[in-house]
């Protein structure tokens, strides 16, 4: 349209605009439009329908030997901007073609490459334990690749043994081989089993069902207890199924017991009992019971003491796929008569099986078996219990506690550690924060940790440890970021960001607590000799420690991973297999991180940046390690926290100040005033900038959140004489403050009132 010939609000009321997203390439994420179709000539000149085609029906019909169609410039209305974003694209295409280099083929131009404008560095960050693919590692000709799964602390050690070597080819990971063989346990099925003395077979039970049900819920403690004295009173033999989930009791009590050392992996307690329970559940049955799952649900737990990780999310699996075949999922019918007690129970098995699928899941990196939109059921309560039958079942705090945690671990994997489709990382690890925090502060007293000098029990240290480890899971890719950009020599300066460097610091915060826990439950004896989960929190605590010490070796973290180290190796040599498996990985992460460690302090030269620090508190030891609450409190993560959602796009007041072409004087100072306050309502964020004339504008630390004016003057008179600030609503400190003037600037003095900046 012919610019003089436009009415004056054409420009605004006859225009046809696009989508919100006005940008060249818009049109490439839309469905290409179905063309209309356009009769051919012959059609056209009898008024007759055409089919479309080359050649079209009626010309085959009509033996007509040339079907052709007319070409005709359709009219399509695009938005002036996005044409004008075009035109302007177009001319810079031109001009670098004009001072493009040509190649030795004569007339070919080389078209150097447009660099595009540098982005937020949250904004494109994924999780670097994640690759396009899934990992697969040989390790037996004979056998399929075994497949790794990234959220296992393992694959984690991996990871960091790869970001210390120079080519990832020379650490390999290391396979999974420190478990009782199948072997083995075919070998002991052979062996003669018979049951214990009665005395004996009382003791097995109690310990068993003191450890089981102190954490989970999965037999009755009274009638089970009945049970086996009716057993030794009855001439007669029980039952298979009786006689399975004794034995599968047995062989819990007898490792929970045990604390003597096992010389090899044929002598571990209990397997003999194992085994025998197993032979006699052979198939999964059609219509199973609740004391089947039972069954299974004791199955898995005994296979993690055995290292078999695999197995026992196998046998949970069973459980889980058997309690959806009787609806445990969901509420039995009030219609229905059934007791309370046996009501309650089959709620808290279904939970337990709930809480075993996503914490033996989230520590193999494996998906969700059933999302929570299908979950009916209630939770675990005391209501319409008696007191005798209360004495029955726990206080329900302690396992809608592990529910809650247990719902937010499933949600790390399907998030951060999603490959297909994964929503936006440093967003989901916000969330998962979110929910971690909210889960913090709603506990109840009961089930916190005691405070110095207090006496926490043993079940409450365990919860905390899994609450550890899952803002572990959660934030050790974005510190394995960190340290990989602190040591790329190739890396901006910038990359690292205060959001990765507050999440890193939480990751840290959380290995040294739980390393402290771990310890404090060593001292006690309390640690657990031949457990799994105690010997996977303290192997993942160390290599978090690892990574601190790497970064800083004057650090108390050495001291930490020299401690863990010997913890691990005690359980390894008390017989614990998980513990021996972890020793291997740590062995290896040391020896690489003190050849590291070795090569930056042999480094003739090598400055604090140059070693990889950070400018920002991650890796600094002289952060008290108190406890992982108190990292999730700490003003930076808050900041982080409370943001409604996080911004990766917003105004860059560096590019505002500089631009002072396009803006006047007042202008200016509004927009910089305005870019300011947008970068001051997070912040976490504002110490991505540097403004002109200043050294830089930091996060606001401690209880007080809101900036002070000093800041604000910084940020926004580094380009004239005098600029007053006198301080109300956003900014509570009243300061006035004379800054030098930036030269070839329009000089004045201005005013500002603070509490008008919501009008500009």
């Amino acid at each position: 349209m012919d610019e003089h010939n436009r009415s004056p609000g054409s420009s605004c009321t006859n225009r046809v605009t696009m989508a919100d997203d006005d940008s060249p390439n818009a049109g490439t994420n839309r469905s290409p439009a179905r063309k209309k179709t356009t009769a051919c000539r012959r059609c056209h000149s009898r008024k007759i329908k055409c089919s479309g085609g080359n050649p079209c029906d009626g010309c085959v019909s009509s033996r007509h030997e040339h079907c052709t169609y007319v070409l005709r410039n359709r009219k399509v209305k695009v938005a002036e901007r996005y044409l004008q974003q075009v035109l302007a694209e177009n001319a810079r295409l031109k001009s670098s073609t004009a001072v493009g280099s040509t190649s030795p083929i004569e007339g070919v131009t080389v078209v150097p490459h447009l660099r595009e404008e540098p982005s937020n560095p949250e904004e494109n960050l994924s999780n670097p334990l994640i690759q396009d693919r899934a990992w697969f590692v040989p390790h037996d000709v004979a056998n399929p690749p075994v497949y790794i799964g990234e959220a296992s602390c393992t694959a984690f050690a991996t990871r960091f043994r790869q970001a210390l070597a120079e080519f990832q080819g020379a650490t390999p990971h290391i396979p999974r081989t420190h478990y009782t063989q199948d072997e083995n346990l075919l070998s002991a099925l052979h062996s003669p089993v018979s049951w214990p003395g009665r005395t004996q077979a009382q003791l097995l039970l109690k310990v068993a069902l003191i450890n089981i049900n102190r954490a989970f819920h999965v037999v009755l403690t009274k009638p089970t207890l009945a049970s086996l004295d009716q057993l030794y009173q009855d001439p007669r033999p029980p039952g298979a199924l009786a006689t399975c989930k004794f034995f599968a009791l047995f062989a819990l009590g007898e490792v929970y017991s045990r604390r003597a050392v096992v010389p090899s992996e044929g002598n571990f307690p209990g397997v003999s009992y194992f085994t025998h329970a197993c032979s006699l559940f052979p198939i999964l049955p059609e219509r199973a019971t609740l004391e089947h799952i039972e069954i299974l649900i004791l199955f898995s737990f005994f296979s993690h003491n055995l290292n078999r990780r695999n197995s026992a999310y196998l046998w949970i699996g069973s459980a889980l796929r058997l309690s959806l075949t009787l609806g445990l999922h969901h509420n039995f019918s009030r219609t229905l008569a059934m007791e309370p007690v046996a009501r309650q129970h089959r709620i808290r098995i279904w939970w337990t099986i709930y809480i075993c699928d996503r914490m033996w899941g989230s520590k193999l990196g494996q998906p969700l078996m059933i999302p929570d939109r299908d979950i009916t059921v209630d939770l675990p309560s005391l209501s319409g219990l008696t007191n005798e039958e209360r004495a029955e079942f726990p206080d329900p705090e302690y396992i809608i506690a592990s529910i809650k945690l247990a719902k937010i671990a499933g949600n790390i994997i399907t998030t951060v550690y999603c490959r297909g489709h994964p929503p936006p990382f440093i967003q989901s690890v916000q969330r998962v924060l979110g929910d971690l925090k909210a889960w913090m502060a709603a506990l109840p007293d009961s089930i916190r940790l005691a405070e110095t000098g207090g006496c926490t029990p043993r079940h409450v240290v365990s919860l905390h440890l899994s609450f550890n480890q899952c803002v572990i899971l959660a934030t050790r890719p974005v510190l394995l970021h960190v340290f990989t950009k602190s040591r790329d020599d190739n890396s901006p300066t910038n990359d690292t960001t205060p959001v990765t460097s507050t999440l890193a610091d939480a990751c840290l915060y959380t290995a040294r607590h739980s390393n402290e826990l771990l310890t404090q439950l060593w001292i006690e004896g309390a640690l657990s000799t031949f457990g799994y989960f105690d010997a996977h929190y303290l192997f993942s605590s160390a290599v978090i420690l690892a990574i601190s010490s790497v970064s800083d070796a004057d650090n108390e973290d050495k001291d930490r991973l020299d401690s863990a180290a010997q913890l691990l190796q005690s359980m390894a040599n008390s017989g614990n297999l998980s513990a021996t498996e972890f020793c291997g990985h740590l062995d290896q992460v040391r020896s690489a991180t003190n050849g590291s460690r070795s090569g930056v302090a042999d480094a003739p030269g090598t400055s604090e940046e140059e070693q990889g620090l950070s400018s920002y508190n991650t890796f600094n030891a002289t952060i008290n390690p108190l406890t992982t609450e108190m990292a999730l409190l700490e003003q930076p993560m808050e900041d982080f926290l409370t943001q409604a959602e996080f911004p990766f796009e917003f105004p860059n007041p560096v590019d505002l100040l500089h631009d002072t072409m396009l803006l006047s004087p007042k202008n200016y100072i509004c927009c910089a005033v305005k870019s300011a306050l947008d970068f001051f309502v997070h912040p976490v964020l504002s110490t991505l900038y540097n403004l002109p004339g200043q050294v830089g504008i930091g996060g606001i630390r401690g209880k007080d959140t809101t900036p002070h004016s000093d800041a604000l003057v910084n940020a926004l008179a580094s380009g004239f004489t005098t600029l007053s600030c006198h301080g109300s609503g956003a900014i509570n400190t009243p300061r006035q403050r004379s800054l030098p003037a930036r030269p070839n600037v329009t000089k004045g003095k201005w005013l500002l009132e603070i509490s008008g900046l919501a009008d500009l």
